[in-house]
């Protein structure tokens, strides 16, 4: 056999792989309306924080949370935030506002 052979052998296999892969569910994670606004205000406020200067909060509707930048953008207190129908935890981390998305397994 010519390397042509081989050659056409080994794409129909890599094919045959790729497509049998794509049969394979993956549990995707949906991020709903509510979390994305939510998510969308606080990433709003640390920006007017930092380019305006001034110190920012916002109360979330969610949960009686305020949720505070300095002139820097940064948050003074590290915090968690429920969002239990959602199962999803939002963690806001201690100086510099980063925010982690968890998802909350059912205890």
């Amino acid at each position: 056999m010519s390397n042509k052979g081989f050659t056409l052998i080994e794409m129909c296999l890599v094919l045959m792989i790729i497509s049998m892969l794509s049969i394979i569910p993956f549990d995707r994670a949906i991020i709903s309306i509510q979390l994305k606004e939510i998510l969308n205000e606080l990433i709003t406020i640390q920006y007017r924080a930092f380019t305006t200067l001034e110190k920012q909060s916002i109360d979330l509707s969610i949960s009686d949370q305020t949720v505070t930048y300095n002139t820097k953008g940064n948050i003074s207190q590290a915090m968690r935030i429920e969002l239990p129908e959602q199962r999803i935890r939002l963690t806001l981390m201690l100086a510099t506002g980063r925010i982690f998305v968890r998802r909350v397994e059912l205890d």
